[in-house]
């Protein structure tokens, strides 16, 4: 079941992030990518730091509307040499 949005509920840090997941989930995944992800050797860990997080969600599955499912949506820059972030 989809939970509802509550806008008034988010951070400045997290404010940036749409969809109807509570702000600390949202500030969850934040961490995992810039703070967990970009420090480990991981493959694509030097990629991580530079994902901005634009939506976090529970929706309903295409394919079984009586199912969910998380959707997480990043936007990078991509060009030539070092990813740089968007800007704000």
């Amino acid at each position: 079941m989809a939970q509802s949005v509550n806008k008034g509920d988010a951070s400045p840090a997290v404010s940036h992030i749409s969809g109807n997941l509570p702000t600390e989930v949202k500030q969850a995944i934040e961490t995992v990518l810039h703070k967990v992800m970009a420090r480990s050797p991981a493959f694509g860990s030097s990629i991580s730091k530079h994902l901005i997080v634009t939506e976090a969600s529970i929706v309903p599955k295409a394919e079984e509307a009586s199912r969910t499912e998380a959707r997480v949506v990043c936007e990078v820059t991509v060009g030539e040499g070092a990813a740089s972030p968007l800007p704000t």
